[in-house]
């Protein structure tokens, strides 16, 4: 397994009721992952504030006893909640410490979370040289152990790098003429990464992978000219997303979803789908993709005042009488048939957080 997110049901309480009795039989150990449970589980459900402070509570206790293999997967927690604020460059500090301890240790699924995080928080093309270097290295030691899941993760964390990298290039105006058809040669090989590795995600039931290998696998179809299966894809993604909870993820899948029906021309749809995904990155505290997804809106919405505009003009207003996120996204039209139940039975299989 590749995750260190709680089965869904894991109530607060229970956890506490664990650390409780780990702390009466003195096994601190057992403690530091319950309290990388605890940080990961407030992290998803948008406490960034509290998520930390469990974080660095429970760093002081490795640092004291000397566990890194529990340093590696908190300083990978410190890295998903610094990422999902926004704090890009910290986050990839941390997911940079979470690799050198994981490779000291020689640990693939810790070294694969922190692959996975770099790749996420990496912004400009010199960090993505050097990331995906590491990537490729990984995925060669997934492959010679025979490590199908932890591969996929790599496949997805890679993709997501390259697609993200590639639109920054269009943005600046570099992809143009030869460029674009290279472009596209990319966008159709990160859709066969992705959906091999979709496959051994639906076979090890890890629907938390799915939900980011659609979105991603949606994003590539887009890039490829292939808009209207991309909202296909894309809505798909939202949904399984939505019934994991995962805020953020949620979040990224509408806002790829917008640009999505923005290329297949159904402005509306796009500007209330951007709108959605505007709410839940305030929501997670996340300024840097609220504003920028504000823009993305406003830039549909001339003449209107700021975020408050773009919401006017997706029609999802206080006055719209839509109650928050879902309803959101039932107007951006991602809410019809119920999504699959086997892809939302948990967010990970419940496998050892030490390693292996």
């Amino acid at each position: 397994m590749v995750g260190v997110g709680p089965r869904r049901g894991v109530a607060p309480d229970a956890i506490e009721a664990a650390l409780a009795a780990f702390g009466a039989a003195g096994d601190r150990h057992g403690a530091l992952d319950l309290l990388c449970l605890r940080a990961f589980a407030l992290c998803r459900e948008g406490d960034p504030d509290q998520a930390r402070a469990v974080a660095d509570e429970a760093m002081a206790v490795a640092e004291e006893i000397g566990d890194e293999a529990a340093l590696s997967r908190l300083w990978y927690v410190r890295a998903v909640i610094d990422r999902e604020q926004g704090l890009h460059e910290d986050a990839l500090a941390c997911a940079d410490r979470a690799l050198r301890l994981a490779i000291g240790g020689n640990s693939l699924v810790a070294r694969t979370l922190a692959l996975r995080e770099m790749a996420a928080a990496c912004r400009d093309h010199a960090t993505g040289r050097r990331v995906s270097r590491h990537l490729w290295e990984g995925l060669q030691i997934c492959r010679r152990r025979g490590d199908r899941l932890s591969e996929a993760y790599l496949l997805l964390a890679l993709g997501d790098l390259r697609l993200r990298l590639g639109r920054r290039n269009a943005a600046s105006g570099v992809a143009s003429g030869v460029a674009s058809g290279v472009a596209l040669d990319v966008a159709s090989d990160v859709a066969k990464q992705i959906e091999r590795a979709l496959a051994v995600f639906e076979e090890f039931a890890v629907p938390s992978g799915r939900a980011a290998g659609l979105r991603v696998l949606g994003e590539s179809q887009r890039l490829g000219g292939r808009a209207d299966q991309a909202v296909r894809t894309l809505g798909d993604a939202v949904r399984v997303a939505r019934g994991l909870q995962d805020l953020h993820e949620q979040a990224l899948a509408l806002k790829a979803l917008g640009r999505a029906q923005r290329d297949r021309g159904d402005q509306a749809a796009a500007t209330r789908s951007w709108t959605a995904a505007h709410r839940l990155f305030q929501r997670l505290g996340n300024t840097t993709e609220a504003a920028a997804t504000a823009a993305a809106g406003m830039d549909r919405a001339a003449g209107m005042d700021g975020a408050a505009g773009m919401e006017r003009a997706a029609g999802v207003d206080g006055a719209a009488g839509v109650d928050g996120a879902a309803g959101m996204e039932r107007a951006a039209g991602v809410d019809g048939a119920p999504p699959d139940q086997d892809n939302l039975r948990m967010t990970t299989p419940s496998t050892s957080l030490t390693g292996r």
